[in-house]
Formats: structure tokens, C-alpha cells, sequence
């Protein structure tokens, strides 16, 4: 779109003179969307510093793999978490991913049976094949990868195929890692091919399902929520309205 702003009456008048429809791949699409509040490389960096205190060299060299991938980096930065109902922004899967992180870490000091590390990886990893299942084109769209199979299968099949190529990774733990990725949806009715069947999977589930709701109710507040007013309407996803009031 080009134009000029001229006078008319007194008063400036914008006057269009080229309208032009851009195809895909002629526009930076991030221009067009919502960032997530955190600082897109703070969050990066956050997450090589967490990845450093991971003590299992498998699961640590699996962490840097993924997350040290220039290509595969790219892509986390600017995936969302999800397209409607929480974390809708680019960055929006990095900012979930340390939530989750950081739930985790407090249940893990809880709960002595849980094993950290293979938790916080799994917390770092479950939501990856969200970068097959997003693709920007001019809204936050699905690719027919992610319409056909779905990020949980997705993301279980990268992080499967780089541990792999790891040599010597401990086939028990491979076990247990992908089965916190697979089921950390939790119910069948909710996506999840399997429900958790361990400590670690059973964390993760519900740190996810926390992040996500209150993020979605913060976001749903926000947008939603009128001025002098106390309630919104209903929230599509979980059918109730929201009350926020600020005062004691």
C-alpha cells in the first residue's frame, strides 16, 4: 500500500495510490503478530542456562542438539504455543516452555522421587513438535503435517530420531522421556495418546495444564475484559466467564 497525505478543507486527507496483494514470502510475517512479553534471546538464554545444570551428559547432550540447532532454534523462536487458546504469540512456545520449567522445578523439590533432570528435559521438550505443527503465513496457521499427525506424535518422532543418534543413550531412559512427551496432555479426550504412567509424566502433565490455563485466562482478561467491569463473557475453551476484580 503506497499513498500521500494531502490537504482537503483544512484538514489533512489520505490519498491511496497503489494497493498491492503480497504473496507469501514477500512480507516479513512476524509484523503482522503478537510477541510474546519476554524478550525473545533473554528466553533463549534462559534456557542454555537451565540446560546447564542438567547432570545426565545423555539427556544434556540431547537438550543441546535440539535447542544449539541454528535452524531448529529459528523455529522455537517464533512458534506460538497454541492458536487460540493460550500463549498466542511468536515466542509464545518459548515463554510456555519456561513456565513449565519453572512449575517443574518447584514440584521437584516437593516430591524427592521425581527425577529432575529427566523432568526438566521432558518440560523443555514436550511441546517441540509444535515447530512442525505452526507455520506463519498471514495468521498463525496449521501445516498439513500438524493437521494430519498432531505435535504430540511430532515431537515424539524428532526428539526419537536425535536420540538416536546419540550413542550409547540408555534405551530405559529414551523410554521414559518420550512417554512424558507423549502423554503430557494427560486424557484421551484432551489429544493424548496415552495417559502418565510415571512420576515425572504425571508432574508434567499438570505443570502444562496450569502454565496453559492461567496464561489463557491472563490472556482472555486482557482482551476481553471492559472498563468498569468485573466479568467477562464466557471463555470458548473452558465455557465459564472469568471474574477479575483487583480489590481486597
Amino acid at each position: 500500500m503506497d499513498g500521500t497525505f494531502e490537504l482537503h478543507q483544512g484538514k489533512p486527507q489520505p490519498r491511496l495510490t497503489v494497493i498491492k496483494k503480497l504473496k507469501e514470502g514477500e512480507y516479513p510475517p512476524e509484523k503482522f503478530f503478537n510477541f510474546s512479553n519476554y524478550p525473545i534471546e533473554d528466553m533463549v538464554n534462559k534456557v542454555y542456562e537451565i540446560i546447564e545444570t542438567i547432570k545426565n551428559p545423555f539427556l544434556k547432550t540431547l537438550l543441546e542438539k535440539i535447542f544449539k540447532n541454528e535452524e531448529t532454534l529459528e523455529k522455537i523462536k517464533i512458534t506460538p504455543a497454541g492458536k487460540k487458546v493460550h500463549h498466542v504469540s511468536i515466542g509464545g512456545l518459548l515463554e510456555h516452555t519456561l513456565g513449565v520449567v519453572e512449575i517443574c522445578e518447584v514440584v521437584v523439590k516437593r516430591y524427592k522421587k521425581l527425577n529432575r533432570d529427566l523432568l526438566i528435559t521432558a518440560a523443555l521438550l514436550h511441546d517441540i513438535g509444535k515447530i512442525f505443527e505452526y507455520k506463519l503465513t498471514n495468521t498463525f496457521d496449521i501445516t498439513d503435517e500438524g493437521k494430519l499427525l498432531g505435535h504430540v506424535y511430532l515431537g515424539v518422532e524428532f526428539v526419537s530420531k536425535i536420540i538416536d543418534s546419540i550413542e550409547g543413550f540408555p534405551k530405559n531412559l529414551k523410554l521414559k522421556l518420550l512417554h512424558c512427551i507423549l502423554s503430557h496432555q494427560g486424557e484421551y479426550e484432551f489429544g493424548s495418546p496415552k495417559r502418565p504412567k510415571t512420576l515425572e509424566a504425571a508432574a508434567l502433565h499438570l505443570a502444562d495444564s496450569l502454565d496453559a490455563k492461567l496464561k489463557s485466562f491472563e490472556e482472555f482478561i486482557d482482551r476481553e475484559l471492559e472498563e468498569g467491569s468485573t466479568w467477562t463473557k464466557v471463555h470458548p475453551a473452558y465455557m465459564v466467564p472469568i471474574y477479575y476484580n483487583e480489590e481486597d
